[in-house]
């Protein structure tokens, strides 16, 4: 039975208020570190504020400076904002910078179409022409880019799985990344008996 569009738009909430929550957890640890931060060979001309911000925009995989943020302090104080700007929900959403609202909801749609072409075309003959992007699928594909799993960005981005990384075409054309299980023992470098 299909879940109606009001609950997966509820369970993607649910999901991103719990990572989200958890991230902030971290982060009351992290950031009050790095905002007392002072390192050991500073330079005269060195701006301490300017190598603390860096430190944490290598830990959120984020330019927090994009956002207006101009010391540490203010992503606790900002966070319900910035937390889904730059995936504390765990999720990925296309910023304004990558284009008008239009232009990415078109990215979308040619996303899933390529996907949904590249399905059917890698699937055996019998089954092509039942092959469909789920609407279930489909719904949060509306409501947001790709949904990144839990854990902080440095970290989660290196070792931890996502359920879907989303419209970002810098990762690998959208076209490449359906494959055939064969495809992906390849390309996991899995043993044949895999």
């Amino acid at each position: 039975m299909a879940s109606s569009l009001d609950d997966i738009a509820a369970s993607l909430a649910a999901y991103c208020a719990f990572i989200s929550a958890q991230n902030r957890r971290a982060l009351e640890v992290y950031v009050p570190f790095i905002a007392a931060a002072v390192p050991d060979d500073l330079e005269d001309d060195d701006d301490v504020e300017e190598l603390r911000l860096d430190g944490l925009n290598t830990l959120l995989d984020a330019n927090l400076q994009d956002f207006g943020v101009s010391e540490p302090i203010k992503v606790l104080t900002r966070y319900d904002e910035l937390a889904p700007k730059i995936g504390l929900d765990g999720t990925y959403v296309m910023q304004d910078h990558e284009g008008t609202s239009d232009e990415r909801e078109a990215t979308r749609r040619e996303y899933l179409s390529i996907i949904e072409e590249n399905l059917r075309r890698k699937s055996r003959e019998d089954v092509r022409e039942s092959i469909s992007i789920p609407e279930d699928f489909r719904v949060p594909a509306g409501l947001v880019d790709g949904v990144v799993g839990y854990g902080l960005p440095v970290f989660r981005n290196e070792t931890h799985p996502a359920f879907w990384w989303g419209c970002r075409v810098y990762l690998c054309p959208h076209a490449e990344r359906v494959m055939t299980p064969e495809d992906l023992t390849r390309h996991a470098n899995l043993p044949d008996c895999w």
